[in-house]
């Protein structure tokens, strides 16, 4: 399955009425000359989809804004409809008739860029996203898919970092676990030995608790069920081999 064939893909669900329309009106509502973006969750799905033959569910969709000048493009009101602030920095929208959630970035409010102090380039996004399944990206002006290493990690069913440049330890955590989870693949040995060695036990217990919060208590158990695995495997290739992988 090639790059185009994902593309070929990502356009036939992107032109989905309800979605197109969600999508039209978002480009409509900002000024010419802004770039719009997808990244990550929505397309790693379908390129599991098209590799694999089972899709994740798709519940929002990224999109980071870049070419703006007003600071106050995001707030509510440009999108006045029950918009609310979101972790990363920007806000989530759901357009009255869409299926799917917008969580709406400008790139320069990215919370980790600007952490890190870096100019909000659609390079130094690529750099700074955190695993590498989620290093795909489609500029819906241009009708461009790009991506790092995300399908060769994809095919491999690999939950690779793109970066060791966190924005915190309990995000990482977390998002390892959950990845883990709605994917069905296995922790790449740097993952692994990330969980292992470096995850401390107040990282883990607010790990535990934020699953709780976010995942509900059952959910969270099956989640951490990972985590013991990586933690009771005598090495890299004994967890692979219990987590129906070999070699």
């Amino acid at each position: 399955m090639s790059g185009t064939d994902i593309q070929r893909r990502l356009e036939a669900f992107l032109g989905q009425p309800a979605v197109a329309r969600a999508l039209r009106e978002v480009q409509d509502r900002l000024p010419d000359g802004a770039a719009v973006y997808l990244v990550g969750g929505a397309i790693r799905n379908l390129a599991i989809e098209a590799i694999h033959g089972y899709r994740p569910p798709i519940k929002d969709l990224d999109l980071f804004i870049d070419r703006v000048d007003d600071e106050r493009l995001l707030s509510k009101r440009l999108f006045p409809e029950g918009a609310e602030i979101t972790d990363l920095g920007g806000i989530r929208w759901r357009p009255e008739g869409c299926p799917y959630e917008l969580d709406l970035c400008l790139m320069k409010e990215f919370v980790v860029l600007a952490k890190l102090k870096l100019s909000p380039t659609l390079e130094n996004l690529l750099s700074t996203l955190d695993f590498t399944m989620n290093t795909l990206v489609f500029d819906l002006k241009q009708h461009r898919l790009l991506q790092k290493n995300a399908l060769r990690d994809i095919r491999q069913r690999l939950v690779a970092f793109n970066t060791r440049v966190f924005y915190t330890p309990l995000a990482v955590c977390y998002r390892c676990l959950l990845l883990r989870h709605k994917t069905g693949f296995v922790f790449s040995k740097a993952v692994y030995r990330f969980l292992r060695r470096e995850v401390d036990i107040d990282t883990l217990e607010a790990t535990r608790q934020l699953l709780r919060v976010r995942q509900g208590k059952a959910l969270a158990r099956q989640i951490l069920n990972d985590y013991d695995r990586v933690c009771t495997s005598r090495d890299y290739a004994q967890y692979r081999a219990g987590a129906g992988v070999d070699g």
